[in-house]
């Protein structure tokens, strides 16, 4: 992690090495929240909505450990379960689109101290079509309760995905 800078309209989160154009790409979807991730759901950048809605998120090594190892986490994202079924089977999609990503297996490898990651993961055997499964979120600076349609969008020739969430 080498830093955030923050100005009122843009959040360059800067892991590695970022494309200017990624970030520029995803501050031009504002106001709805964006991220571009990498294949073990590490993020290199975000917009400022990504980040003021999921608070903590540049703490964790990644948004799959946020949503399961942060309280924050927990009183942002209203129906944790469901979106924990959303993240479960992108991570098993993942695995099967590339059996050999070794950073997206011991992100998982990494997850599974965790009872409540361990304990969805055995349990999704056939995993939820990851396209259906609305978040409910709770803006906390504004207190006010969101409903982002939260897709993840891919291109063949490309090694991470964006995250994008419609307000709806």
């Amino acid at each position: 992690f080498q830093g955030i800078a923050l100005t009122p309209n843009l959040v360059f989160w800067h892991y590695g090495s970022t494309d200017a154009p990624i970030q520029s790409y995803l501050d031009a979807l504002l106001p709805s929240p964006a991220a571009w991730l990498t294949s073990s759901w590490t993020t290199n950048a975000a917009n400022s909505e990504f980040v003021r809605l999921f608070q903590g998120i540049a703490l964790t090594p990644n948004l799959v450990f946020w949503h399961y190892g942060s309280t924050r986490a927990r009183a942002v994202i209203q129906n944790w379960n469901e979106t924990s079924q959303w993240c479960i089977a992108w991570l098993r999609l993942g695995i099967a689109q590339n059996p050999h990503d070794t950073a997206l297996q011991s992100m998982v490898d990494k997850l599974m101290p965790m009872r409540p990651f361990k304990k969805q993961w055995d349990d999704q055997i056939i995993p939820v079509d990851p396209g259906t499964r609305p978040w409910s979120v709770r803006d906390l600076d504004e207190g006010r309760d969101l409903i982002i349609d939260m897709r993840v969008w891919q291109q063949a020739d490309q090694s991470g995905v964006l995250l994008l969430g419609a307000l709806l």
